[in-house]
């Protein structure tokens, strides 16, 4: 059974299923979503690495000369048991607010950076999607050729019998229709490939039937609005904003090991058995108000390389702009060629579509040929696969530029942050 046949059965899945359905598979989101985690977990970890209690528990045999005191008691017991326990907490460090910050920033990067990353995987299903589209239609337009070129080999066929054409003219009808039955053979080939590329993407079924979406829009009236609104709107380039923050934190908690600390600690510790001079429980308190004054000297240095760090993301933005205002002038380019071969290709389709129709009549009345009907018939199939091409291509051009604008998802109701 063809893929045609069942598309009657199968189940149908619009362009908003086919994107959720591979943003929810694909290894490059749920890679994404790792790197989201292991960074939100850097958040609680700043807070226990820096505030984090400590407790540690000893216990100690000693083994030794028993000592008495004149008679008294025993000052140095044969065998003693010493178990104890510490707790220490730290009170203050002011790295604490800047390492925090940090993780905080490094986190929206992470997610912003996992928003990008969708908008690519959403660009490359709909990329996949209109051309199976374009692959149906193409199957479409092969079969419609076949079923004219039939006709005109029944109608050659009549006007052999009937003495009003050679035999000529039903033998190029013939040749006619074997060329467009091969057709029909590449355009399945090619819906065969559209739709495994598809059902990848989308785990969907490859016999899946797809729904014509509404036309696709780019978002913007000029490239100058379109380059504006990625400068405000796409992730990537907002996650670099939120690297340069999380660079300028890391410098401030580095900067921050200059400060003091402050440190709390107790301890209790039991002896069995007690002596004279040694008490059974002993407990201890202590704070601590460490001020550093010279630590080597690396802790500069430390500085010196993460200003460096805020150097590079700076740097990095900066190529990112570049980047962007030349990826966004090309869509838009690509994006009005294909709006004008659009508008184009639907005048040829609508001459094509009359020129056929002129030909075929002035053949029955026998003032055309036979090569006239075949030269029309061409016509017409060149100018219905135009069409398709340059509409489908139309739609995904404009989609291509919400992608570079990073209004991609927005633009379709998908949340920025999941």
């Amino acid at each position: 059974m063809t893929i045609l046949c069942l598309l009657f059965l199968a189940p149908q899945m619009t362009l908003d299923d086919a994107i959720a359905a591979a943003i929810r598979i694909d290894v490059r989101n749920r890679a994404a979503n790792v790197q989201v985690t292991e960074t939100e977990r850097n958040e609680t970890r700043v807070a226990t690495t820096i505030f984090g209690p400590r407790v540690s528990a000893t216990a100690q045999g000693t083994f030794q000369q028993e000592i008495a005191f004149m008679g008294v008691g025993v000052v140095q017991p044969n065998v003693q048991w010493t178990f104890g326990a510490q707790l220490t907490q730290p009170l203050y460090a002011h790295e604490y607010w800047g390492r925090h910050a940090q993780a905080k920033d490094t986190t929206e990067q992470s997610v912003l950076t996992r928003t990008r990353t969708r908008e690519q995987i959403a660009m490359d299903t709909i990329s996949a999607y209109y051309e199976v589209l374009k692959a149906d239609r193409r199957v479409d337009i092969a079969r419609a050729s076949v079923e004219r070129a039939q006709a005109q080999v029944d109608l050659a066929k009549a006007r052999v019998q009937a003495g009003a054409a050679l035999k000529t003219a039903l033998l190029q009808a013939q040749i006619d229709l074997d060329r467009y039955q091969r057709e029909i053979a590449n355009a399945q080939g090619l819906q065969q490939v559209a739709r495994d590329v598809l059902s990848r993407l989308t785990g969907a079924p490859i016999e899946v039937g797809v729904v014509e979406p509404p036309a696709q829009q780019t978002g913007a009236g000029s490239v100058t609005q379109a380059i504006a609104s990625a400068e405000t709107s796409r992730s990537d380039v907002r996650a670099a904003n939120k690297a340069i923050a999380a660079a300028q934190e890391d410098v401030k908690a580095t900067r921050a090991r200059l400060y003091p600390t402050l440190l709390g600690s107790f301890s209790y510790t039991h002896y069995e058995p007690s002596s004279l001079f040694v008490l059974p429980d002993v407990w201890r308190g202590i704070v601590t108000l460490t001020i550093p004054f010279l630590q080597s000297g690396t802790e500069y240095l430390d500085i010196k390389d993460r200003e460096s760090n805020v150097s590079l993301a700076e740097i990095n933005k900066e190529g990112l702009l570049l980047q962007l205002r030349n990826d966004i002038t090309r869509a838009w380019t690509v994006w009005e060629t294909a709006r004008r071969n659009a508008e184009l290709s639907d005048h040829q389709l609508g001459f094509a579509q009359e020129n056929q129709k002129l030909v075929v009549s002035q053949f029955r009345g026998g003032t055309a040929t036979s090569t006239d009907v075949t030269v029309a018939q061409a016509t017409l199939n060149e100018a219905e696969i135009n069409d398709v091409i340059a509409r489908y291509d139309r739609e995904v051009a404009a989609a291509a530029v919400r992608f570079q604008t990073g209004t991609l998802l927005s633009s379709r109701g998908e949340p920025s942050r999941q």
